[in-house]
């Protein structure tokens, strides 16, 4: 099964596959195989329709959860937004742009686990798989495996907000990120928006993008 029109997996990179994102149910899907022989780690795929490239200031609405083997310690699911990839032509995992925002549902390092991470790819290094963590959040809830999750984020300017919670499981939205991208080379300023995982298995509900309120 296809991914949905206009979604575009990004596959400048030995081992990255488009078949493994697909759509089904109304749920957009990403199957990770830790036992693939040529496997990778982050796997992203960009909503690439006309005209996306020049959105820049928005909110995003989100539905995910992380699906990932119960033994499996590992691995992150989120939402990728100010979002840019074109191809090099070399499989270098070159060029890629924007933020991606991650939630890690559990880990074998307790610090580390049922949070939030805001990464930012650098802009002299535009890889899919370089990005940094520049902001974080301890969601104390805690997050589960396989439960959905309902996540917001605007991006106005250099602005970076977050809201997440499991507000129908009596869970309210919390706000999370508030964060401002003050680097030297500056922020990603436009782009569309997209899902990205980390050695993961996720769905994907929905995702909308409104202009700001």
């Amino acid at each position: 099964m296809a991914p949905p029109a206009n979604w575009e997996p990004f596959t400048n990179w030995p081992g990255l596959d488009a078949n493994r994102w697909w759509a089904q149910g109304g749920v957009y899907n990403y199957q990770w195989n830790r036992f693939d022989p040529v496997y990778v780690y982050w796997d992203l795929s960009l909503f690439n329709a006309p005209g996306t490239e020049l959105w820049t200031d928005y909110r995003i609405e989100a539905r995910m959860k992380d699906s990932k083997e119960s033994n499996f310690k590992r691995g992150l699911s989120g939402i990728w937004f100010r979002a840019s990839a074109e191809s090099s032509g070399a499989m270098d995992g070159e060029s890629v742009g924007g933020y991606y925002l991650m939630m890690r549902p559990f880990s074998s390092d307790p610090a580390l686990m049922d949070r939030l991470f805001l990464y930012r790819v650098p802009k002299d290094e535009p890889a899919f798989d370089v990005a940094s963590v520049v902001d974080r959040y301890h969601y104390t809830p805690g997050i589960g495996r396989k439960k959905w999750y309902d996540v917001v984020i605007e991006v106005e300017g250099n602005h970076i907000e977050v809201w997440f919670g499991r507000p129908d499981e009596g869970e309210p939205m919390v706000k999370a990120i508030d964060w401002y991208d003050t680097f030297p080379a500056g922020a990603w300023n436009s782009g569309s928006v997209g899902f990205v995982t980390y050695a993961t298995t996720a769905r994907y509900d929905y995702i909308k993008v409104l202009p700001l309120p």
